[in-house]
């Protein structure tokens, strides 16, 4: 089964609430989950800027859900900003994850119906 799983959120697809199961997930044989969330870059003014604001209010809304996780499992919060298609990429190499879990919202197009705009934007991903 898989140990390593690196779960995105954008906290509308309902996944970070995944958050409060890590100890039924441990039961699976999940050695780590990385839990992340993607933060766009600030189009406010001309040159695109990290938002520290939305950074920091993911980080404390991960943080309150978290509380103690089982000692068997590692949990790993990451909050970064940029391109979501690239971090996601970046962070599953970092950690060396073995599935990627990405949620889908409503859209009007067929793939992102099906797909989700993340995946139907992603590059090809090797190990």
């Amino acid at each position: 089964m898989f140990q390593r799983v690196l779960i995105c959120t954008d906290f509308s697809d309902g996944l970070h609430r995944l958050i409060h199961f890590v100890s039924s997930l441990a039961l699976t044989g999940m050695k780590q989950i990385v839990f992340l969330h993607a933060v766009p870059l600030s189009e406010r003014g001309i040159i695109p800027q990290v938002d520290i604001e939305k950074i920091e209010q993911a980080q404390t809304r991960f943080a309150e859900a978290i509380g103690e996780s089982p000692t068997d499992i590692e949990v790993k919060i990451e909050v970064q900003s940029g391109k979501p298609v690239d971090i996601i990429l970046k962070v599953a190499q970092t950690y060396r994850s073995q599935l990627i879990i990405l949620g889908s919202q409503s859209r009007s197009l067929l793939t992102e119906k099906l797909l989700g705009s993340t995946i139907s934007r992603s590059k090809t991903f090797e190990n």
